[in-house]
């Protein structure tokens, strides 16, 4: 078996919600016990709705931000020990694209300015021209040629598309192990989608590269990923690869998402799943499994009560779900 580059264990994070001096202390329960893996040179893919707690789990990986507990593992030491001085030399191996490039770009700066910095953080160039010879390799590896063209640009004088490339080139150029693209394409046109997605498969390819993918679109993630993993309320609710997870669902949350994917064709006839009410709140959620109140495959009062553990259904595919048996009948797998 192939050993993780990273490995998310029991991962959690609240944060603390400013309430009155007398009143008890709550908490946003953006992450709520999360484990998974993801094996060097992969691409796992983490989907759900806006607020299901996707990014905060990247952040939270990457070290912007600090877990209330659990482990993360890169290359097998946990990361959360790191002092300042290791923790400099892991986010040189562990890089970051923003869903929004131009925000997370210095208006002020040059392209060459932007690529430069980090080099300059890290000392890792010893001389002016090897800093040049460095930022021209990121810039062709984007496909942003000559690169002498762009170099003097500034942000605003780029399209959308060579934005994202640029915040790209930019954690690329520190050649990391691992990067972590928040929602990447999402900003985009649809003709510049596809672009960036097959700039993303083949620089993992040319670099051997291990990528967390946070979108909120199956269909992309059906494109990209080796592994895809559904999350809903802090919590991970299946976990397979894409092909399984959309195909042959067995949460009833990622039936729903699959079912409010567009077809074009109008010929087809879309499947309406019955999901009532608004997503709970990660301060107060609900007891038991937190899709029961939305759920219509929920029965009380293990719904309620009992929640759910991520088990292993059939082979390499993990739900957490107590009815996922029906499902699987469904599909003509036998319960196991």
């Amino acid at each position: 078996m192939v050993e993780p580059l990273i490995s998310v264990k029991n991962l959690r994070k609240w944060f603390p919600v400013r309430r009155g001096l007398f009143t008890p202390k709550m908490f946003v329960r953006a992450v709520d016990d999360v484990s998974f893996d993801i094996e060097k040179g992969k691409i796992l893919a983490l989907a759900g709705e806006s607020g299901c707690g996707k990014t905060t789990t990247g952040k939270l990986i990457i070290r912007l931000i600090e877990p209330t507990s659990g482990g993360i593992l890169f290359n097998g030491e946990d990361i959360t020990s790191y002092d300042s001085k290791r923790l400099k030399e892991f986010k040189k191996q562990a890089q970051i694209v923003f869903q929004d490039p131009y925000d997370a770009m210095n208006p002020r700066q040059t392209v060459f300015q932007i690529l430069q910095e980090p080099l300059l953080v890290h000392d890792v160039s010893s001389s002016g021209e090897e800093a040049r010879e460095l930022v021209y390799r990121a810039l062709e590896d984007v496909q942003l040629t000559p690169p002498e063209e762009f170099t003097p640009r500034f942000p605003h004088e780029l399209s959308g598309g060579q934005r994202q490339r640029v915040a790209v080139a930019r954690a690329l150029i520190l050649h990391p192990k691992f990067i972590m693209a928040d929602e990447p394409v999402s900003m985009l046109d649809m003709s510049v989608r596809a672009e960036i997605l097959n700039l993303f498969l083949d620089l993992i390819e040319k670099y051997d590269l291990t990528l967390l993918f946070i979108t909120h679109d199956l269909a992309v993630s059906k494109y990209i990923a080796d592994e895809l993993a559904i999350m809903y309320l802090g919590k991970i609710v299946e976990i397979a690869s894409p092909e399984e997870v959309v195909d042959t669902s067995l949460h009833p949350y990622t039936l729903a998402l699959v079912a409010a994917v567009p077809v074009p064709d109008p010929r087809v006839k879309l499947s309406k799943i019955p999901i009532h009410g608004e997503i709970s709140s990660p301060i107060n959620p609900p007891s038991g499994c937190r899709f029961h109140p939305r759920c219509p495959m929920a029965q009380f009062p293990i719904c309620k009560e009992q929640e759910p553990p991520l088990e292993e259904k059939f082979p390499a595919h993990f739900a957490a779900c107590h009815f996922s048996y029906v499902l699987m009948d469904k599909y003509g797998f036998k319960k196991g």
